[in-house]
C-alpha cells in the first residue's frame, strides 16, 4: 500500500511538472552561398518587459508593464523570502492581479514564439501610486496634416510614455517627464 501511495504521489508530481514545461520552436536564420541555402539555429527571443505600476489593493498588488517586442505572452515572478516564484503563467494582457502581500517586489518575463526573454534580475523602477498628468500642451492649438507641432507633457509615477496620434501613429517608450516631440 505505502508503495501505490509513494508512486501515485510521484506520477502526480511528475505530471504537474511536465504541464508546466513548454516547448518553443527554433528559430533559423538562411545563409546563401551561391545556390546552396544552409540554415543555422538562432537566438531570436523576445525584448526585456519593463514593469512600470505596482498598485497596493485590499487584497495584494496590481501590476502593469510595457509590452515586449516578439512577446506573446508573459510571466509573473514575486521575490518571497529570497526567492523568486512564479505568481502568474501564459498572461496574454499587460497587466496582473496578484492575491497576498508577502512581498512588492516583482519582475516579468516576456515569452514569444521561440523562448523567453532573459530574466531580469532587477526590474526598473516601479512606479507605486496613481498616474498625475500635469502638463499637456501643443505648441498650436490646430495641425493640418504635415504641420509639426511640438507637444510637450509631465506625468509622475510613470516609467515611460506611449502616445497614439489620430492618424494612427504610435510613439512608444517616451519619456515621462517633460517629454517633447514633434507630430
Amino acid at each position: 500500500m505505502r508503495y501505490l501511495f509513494t508512486f501515485i504521489l510521484l506520477l502526480v508530481l511528475s505530471s504537474k511538472s511536465i504541464a508546466n514545461q513548454r516547448s518553443f520552436e527554433q528559430a533559423y536564420a538562411p545563409i546563401s552561398v551561391n545556390k546552396i541555402t544552409i540554415f543555422i539555429p538562432i537566438e531570436n527571443l523576445p525584448s526585456n518587459s519593463r514593469l512600470v505600476s505596482l498598485k497596493e489593493t485590499d487584497n495584494g498588488y496590481l501590476i502593469e508593464w510595457d509590452q515586449a517586442d516578439g512577446a506573446t505572452f508573459y510571466y509573473v515572478e514575486q521575490l518571497v523570502n529570497g526567492v523568486w516564484q512564479q505568481v502568474g503563467g501564459d498572461v496574454t494582457g499587460l497587466s496582473m492581479s496578484i492575491s497576498g502581500k508577502s512581498s512588492s517586489q516583482f519582475r516579468v518575463v516576456a515569452c514569444g514564439r521561440y523562448g523567453c526573454s532573459k530574466q531580469a534580475t532587477h526590474q526598473n523602477v516601479i512606479a507605486n501610486g496613481d498616474l498625475q498628468l500635469s502638463q499637456f500642451s501643443l505648441s498650436k492649438p490646430e495641425v493640418t496634416l504635415g504641420q509639426a507641432s511640438l507637444l510637450s507633457w509631465k506625468v509622475k509615477n510613470a516609467s515611460s510614455v506611449t502616445i497614439t496620434g489620430s492618424n494612427g501613429s504610435v510613439y512608444y517608450y517616451l519619456p515621462h517627464t517633460l517629454g517633447t516631440t514633434y507630430w
